[in-house]
């Protein structure tokens, strides 16, 4: 495809700040993109394939590129094309994903304004293909394509916006029954992740916050069975504000929240699920993970140019994993010298679906059920993490090497 020439390879390569933050795929043939399909059952808070759906399955935009001069012999014929595949994408897409022509032209320099033939069959390409003036480009392929390429980047970035600007104010209309906790934090964390994606960090950190908060203020309403998902999203959101807060040069608000995150979570609730010897030690696990993945968004940001002093770096965060992780070794070598399985491992495995749960947080045995899975299947789950063996941590962080 001719489009290569406009310098499609390099705008799959490391974007400049200067370049429009765009995700570019190039494909040919029939577009498989996911149907709206009806609602999913399930009791979950987040869905771990819905972050995907927008980063690698549902494009804001889909972009047609024609091999059409103003002048071609057989207009009408490559006209009824257009509209045929601009109907076929639309009817693919399925999910408000905004359409784009551009017209590849061997010519070097473009039409003027005032050419009344490519003002009368622009005109008629938008009629029938249903697109707007702003939906449709033009590019001179034998001249110098460094500014044409420059400017469809920021067309297509601005197309992009109103795919998401939509999907936004869609969620945003949806009622919650009964301002049910789980599903207001899920509206939230939509609401966030898709003002992330459109570059509006600072309304992404406002709801990654606020889903934060009803996290925090309804803790005493989580289901005994359910704390280890609950504390899952808790991580997930509090990793975000963190991150975003970094990015936004408030590094003090990022140590604050994770001090106030340390206080208000790590102390519990642990629960008794799917034992009190194992919620505890999950819950020990959980907060030396939270410490690393905090370390880790730190020293990123140090080597952005954050200065770190000796008092307040990443390496103290690391340190205290490291003890949380050591104190987890012990508590599982404990509870094994306690509890000694005396069961082979069970068949068929209940931790096999670790990888493919549907929701963050879900226990891989429970996929299905919405409460406890069979006596059966629970018993062998417990049989399953009591076979695992003590975690060795390795760090490698310079600051805490050093």
């Amino acid at each position: 495809m001719e489009w290569d020439r406009c310098g499609y390879p390099g705008q799959t390569q490391v974007r400049t700040p200067d370049r429009p933050p765009l995700n570019l795929r190039l494909v040919t043939g029939e577009l498989d993109l996911p149907q709206k399909s009806e609602k999913k059952g399930g009791k979950g808070i987040l869905r771990r394939d819905w972050p995907l759906k927008y980063i690698e399955r549902v494009p804001a935009l889909i972009v047609l590129f024609l091999d059409l001069d103003w002048d071609h012999s057989s207009w009408l014929e490559k006209k009824t094309e257009a509209e045929s595949k601009c109907a076929s994408l639309r009817a693919s897409a399925g999910q408000a994903s905004r359409i784009a022509v551009v017209l590849l032209q061997q010519r070097s320099v473009p039409t003027s304004g005032d050419d009344p033939l490519a003002t009368e069959r622009a005109h008629e390409l938008c009629q029938i293909c249903h697109l707007t003036p702003r939906q449709l480009f033009v590019v001179p392929m034998l001249g110098d394509l460094t500014g044409y390429v420059s400017k469809l980047e920021s067309a297509f970035h601005e197309l992009a916006q109103g795919f998401y600007q939509q999907k936004l104010k869609t969620i945003r209309a949806r009622s919650i029954p009964n301002n049910s906790p789980a599903l207001v934090v899920r509206q939230l964390f939509k609401l966030a992740f898709l003002s992330e994606l459109r570059q509006d960090t600072h309304t992404a950190y406002r709801n990654y916050r606020l889903a934060y908060e009803q996290c925090k203020d309804h803790v005493e309403s989580w289901e005994g069975i359910d704390i280890f998902e609950w504390r899952s999203v808790v991580g997930l959101l509090n990793y975000k504000i963190c991150e975003l807060c970094f990015l936004h040069n408030m590094a003090v608000e990022a140590i604050n929240q994770m001090r106030r995150h340390q206080a208000v979570f790590f102390a519990g609730p642990a629960g008794v699920y799917p034992t009190p010897a194992l919620a505890n030690i999950e819950l020990q696990l959980w907060n030396a993970k939270q410490c690393w993945h905090f370390a880790q968004l730190f020293e990123q940001a140090v080597v952005n140019g954050l200065t770190a002093l000796a008092t307040l770096n990443p390496g103290t965060q690391l340190d205290l994993a490291a003890s949380l992780y050591s104190a987890v070794n012990k508590s599982i070598l404990a509870l094994k010298k306690s509890n000694p399985v005396t069961k082979p491992y069970p068949v068929p495995d209940p931790m096999a679906a670790i990888q493919n749960t549907v929701f963050f947080g879900q226990r891989p045995w429970r996929i299905g059920y919405d409460g406890l899975a069979p006596a059966n299947v629970e018993e062998d789950a417990v049989t399953a993490i009591l076979s695992i063996q003590p975690i060795l941590v390795l760090f490698t962080s310079s600051f805490f090497l050093s």
